[in-house]
């Protein structure tokens, strides 16, 4: 009861405090456990916040309050505890730190609204003992406004440097172990604080427990949230969104800096990631695209015609930009929603500029036909299906897991020169038996953590 009792008063604090924090945890269900040492934010069929009821005996209701800023503050900015850089340690440290970083810097303003006195504000504030982004980072990179990505390529490049100093140097080995072990950050008051946290520790004393990674310290675990690895990112994109939508009918609600200030950070954070993203991939397809087709003009009259009198339309040769777009439908891949949605929102801008034709591939290729509102095996091979926006939601997956493409180059780009664009999950069968197709550009899913090494052509893998 006395845990029921903790958590009702801060639930009470932030629908106070925090409209938009509030509407976000009345889609979050809270369960006591004892499998975990602090908490965690688990997206599965819903939200559900566990906790151990002892550790909410170890910190106040405003260092609670937060953690569940925190832990919402990851879903918002749809940071994915699953691994996709290869370390998944030092991933989910950059993330930490550019959310406690950015916490910490609104500590002063999150709970504020327009018009209200400052002294009139309480502070948001978070437990001792959890990472910042350190001094340093801005130091080397003059990136003043980092996403967690940057944070992360940055982190990796000390690591390396420490590693290289520790191999040659005993001496200064000892030097880089207690290098840094507290790092300032500068709050919005302009206010140094020092946090005494070393990612050096961190590292040596994180551990990844069945599917869930928790960070300690020598002696205790640290406030900060068990990151779990088999979370349905899509669930947490629809609670996101719902919780926006909601929040923007709220007139009280849009004039607190806590929804000004987020909303402000997702525009940022789609503006870097996204529209980046699109346009390095745009630029890479421009470069490969161009091939040539016969069409028919009559500006150009046909001259076999013309001596008895007839005017008819005359066959001229010209560059037209055409893309053959080849997507795996395996079910392996066509079960992993927000990669088909990337990777056709991709190809659906492509289509103002390009004529895109489209090849479906599971066991063997096969020519797609629309009926009625799905896109269905064609009996015929010979004429191609050009692709309109959306028809990708009509793709039905195939039976099996296997995908085979020796079909698809093997057989149906003989005699083609376009550029084509593979969509897969990377996991195919005769990879080794495909003839080399140098224009292709190979769109590998997030959701494969194994690195993918093209045959021919070039890969990205989506983000």
């Amino acid at each position: 009861m006395v845990q029921d009792s903790y958590i009702h008063t801060t639930l009470l604090q932030l629908w106070n405090h925090s409209r938009f924090t509030s509407y976000f945890y009345q889609t979050v269900e809270f369960v006591k456990t004892q499998s975990i040492p602090t908490l965690s934010l688990v997206a599965s069929h819903r939200m559900v916040l566990y906790y151990n009821p002892e550790f909410l005996l170890q910190i106040t209701t405003d260092e609670f309050t937060g953690l569940l800023v925190h832990e919402m503050l990851h879903v918002i900015f749809e940071h994915d505890h699953r691994s996709k850089t290869g370390d998944v340690v030092l991933q989910n440290i950059a993330q930490d730190m550019v959310i406690n970083t950015f916490i910490v810097q609104h500590s002063k303003t999150f709970f504020s609204y327009k018009g209200q006195y400052q002294w009139e504000v309480p502070a948001l504030i978070l437990p001792e003992g959890l990472p910042y982004i350190p001094q340093e980072f801005f130091a080397d990179t003059s990136i003043h406004d980092p996403v967690w990505e940057d944070v992360y390529r940055w982190l990796v490049k000390k690591q390396d440097e420490i590693m290289l100093i520790n191999n040659h140097h005993e001496i200064t080995k000892q030097k880089a172990l207690l290098h840094d072990d507290s790092y300032a950050i500068v709050t919005d008051d302009g206010v140094e604080r020092n946090n005494e946290f070393n990612y050096r520790n961190y590292l040596s004393t994180t551990h990844i427990d069945d599917d869930k990674l928790m960070f300690k310290d020598e002696q205790k675990f640290l406030p900060a949230g068990v990151h779990y690895f088999d979370e349905e990112s899509t669930t947490k994109r629809t609670i996101k969104n719902k919780v926006i939508a909601h929040a923007k009918k709220d007139e009280w609600c849009t004039t607190e800096r806590s929804y000004m200030d987020i909303i402000s950070c997702i525009e940022k954070i789609n503006l870097s990631d996204s529209s980046h993203y699109r346009q390095h991939i745009k630029s890479i397809i421009d470069y490969m695209s161009h091939s040539n087709e016969w069409y028919y003009t009559h500006s150009r009259f046909n001259r076999r015609y013309v001596a008895k009198g007839i005017y008819n339309a005359g066959r001229a040769y010209k560059q037209n930009e055409i893309i053959t777009v080849a997507i795996d439908i395996s079910a392996s891949m066509m079960s992993q929603k927000d990669d088909m949605e990337t990777a056709f929102g991709i190809v659906d801008d492509l289509t103002g500029k390009y004529k895109v034709y489209l090849v479906c591939v599971d066991e063997e290729y096969f020519i797609p036909v629309k009926d009625g509102d799905a896109l269905i095996r064609a009996n015929r091979l010979t004429k191609p299906y050009e692709y309109k926006k959306g028809d990708w939601k009509l793709i039905k997956s195939g039976y099996g897991g296997a995908t085979f493409f020796s079909s698809f180059f093997n057989e149906y780009l003989q005699h083609h020169n376009e550029m084509v664009l593979v969509i897969t999950d990377g996991y195919i069968y005769d990879i080794d038996k495909l003839k080399p197709y140098p224009a292709t550009l190979w769109l590998v899913a997030k959701s494969r953590n194994e690195a993918f090494v093209p045959p021919f052509g070039k890969a990205i893998p989506m983000v």
